[in-house]
């Protein structure tokens, strides 16, 4: 059974159509989106970076526009009209990475020139991948799985995963609360045992950001409430087993994605992720400005806010100085490649970079591609590098899911991109399923399609 290449889906106004904006349009999202984390910069961010030894420090008028014109210049690149669903992934990183990064080495970088050669790079990184969205994708073609086997085949991963979770016994499960998840986790010798004996948690990490979120999708698609509730169930066993607060909020997420691009193939996915985001920034801007910060919502502030639009920013910063002082990587950091480089430090990137800030063994100190496989791996040549990776990478995955129903891949790559916002592309690629995801996308059944085989041209248009 052979692979080929055909052309994947039919566009213009029809449903192979996944991004459409106006230059303008995507102008004032991203204008938007800059002023809101300004302001949520200047209001809670800076208090709380400054715990990480950078305090806010001042700059004039210039720079500031200069950093502005840094920040929107690449989602101007993009196209106005593309069929290429990794541009969701390419904004999701912009709102929670690109734009916290160019503040946060405008602002809080305690060398002005080397902060602004950090945003150069970075800025040119996104644009060549902004740029590299107009190139043309073929699908690669394969034949569908049936659906039994598909369905069955996911229904035993879930259920692989929940007899390793419970293999230890059911004295395993602890419900704990929400925010005591990350000091409970440290604390549970039981739960690292089971992620430590298969696969380093893979299983666990494929089934939590892959097989039961796929399972939720396809249970609300198709209307089986069986397999919706299998998806459930196999995340919060994972949370109560792992404490891993990311099984716990997947399953309203996947529900949440699922209902906004449903009915329009995707069209508004880009839309609901800056409405989101507009919100989230406008209630954290009113809880500090004007209402004071509640002990009720002190802790949602510091989860949501800190987690997904904070500290990535700062992670930038952090990395680059320690690739100064300490010298790169040059990519010895990833399995394989340490084979033919030597790989410089006694522990884990992420593990260094917190020992070496913090002084705490065992504490990991998350970075994003830009952070972890560029400057840490070669400095602001690695920006560069790691960037061309990524739009390779997501050209791949636009070939891989070509034929995939929108509704099914948008919540599923809403999950990559907002992991891929904190960890690095390799990690990510395969410790937390990336690959998985583009392959069971690629033998999804004939009912989880759509689409034809006619050619898919740069902005969109059917020849």
């Amino acid at each position: 059974m052979g692979v080929r290449l055909s052309a994947p889906l039919p566009v213009g106004h029809r449903p192979g159509v996944f991004y459409r904006a106006t230059r303008l349009q995507a102008l004032l999202r991203v204008l938007c989106l800059a002023v809101l984390f300004h302001l949520l910069y200047v209001t809670y961010l800076s208090t709380v970076w400054a715990y990480f030894g950078y305090a806010m420090r001042q700059t004039n008028a210039a720079a500031v526009v200069g950093t502005y014109a840094l920040i929107l210049g690449p989602a101007l690149l993009v196209p106005a009209r593309s069929g290429r669903r990794t541009i969701l992934v390419f904004f999701v990183l912009y709102s929670l990475l690109y734009l916290p990064s160019q503040f946060a080495l405008h602002f809080a970088s305690d060398s002005w020139a080397r902060g602004l050669a950090i945003q150069v790079a970075l800025a040119l990184g996104f644009s060549l991948i902004a740029l590299s969205f107009h190139l043309p994708v073929q699908s690669l073609r394969m034949p569908a799985m049936s659906w039994s086997l598909y369905v069955g085949s996911l229904v035993a991963l879930c259920s692989l995963c929940l007899a390793i979770a419970l293999r230890g016994g059911l004295g395993n499960l602890n419900f704990a609360a929400f925010f005591e998840a990350s000091s409970d986790r440290r604390a549970k010798e039981e739960a690292s045992a089971i992620l430590g004996l298969y696969g380093s948690g893979y299983v666990f990490a494929w089934a939590t950001y892959v097989i039961a979120p796929l399972l939720i999708v396809i249970g609300l698609m198709r209307k089986r409430v069986l397999l919706f509730i299998v998806g459930c169930v196999t995340e919060v066993t994972i949370y109560a087993t792992a404490t891993a607060k990311f099984a716990l909020l997947t399953p309203p997420f996947v529900v949440l994605a699922w209902y906004f691009c449903r009915r329009d193939h995707g069209q508004v996915a880009v839309k609901y992720t800056y409405w989101c985001s507009g919100l989230l920034f406008a209630g954290t801007l009113v809880a500090n400005t004007l209402l004071g910060v509640p002990n009720a919502v002190e802790g949602v502030l510091s989860y949501f806010v800190m987690r997904y639009f904070g500290y990535q920013g700062v992670s930038t910063v952090l990395y680059a100085k320690f690739a100064e002082a300490n010298g790169y990587t040059y990519w010895s950091h990833v399995k394989g490649v340490s084979e033919y480089i030597p790989y410089p430090f006694g522990q884990g990137l992420p593990w260094a970079i917190a020992d070496f800030w913090w002084g705490y063994p065992g504490l990991s100190s998350p970075g994003h591609p830009w952070a972890q496989d560029g400057l840490a791996a070669a400095g602001l040549g690695g920006v560069l590098v790691i960037s061309f990776i990524v739009a390779a990478v997501f050209w791949l995955t636009d070939a891989f899911t070509a034929r995939a129903s929108a509704g099914m891949v948008v919540p599923l790559l809403l999950i990559q991109g907002i992991m891929l916002s904190e960890s690095s592309l390799f990690t990510q690629l395969l410790s937390n399923g990336w690959l998985v995801l583009c392959v069971l996308l690629w033998v999804s059944p004939s009912a989880l399609r759509e689409g034809s085989r006619r050619r898919l041209s740069p902005a969109g248009d059917v020849p």
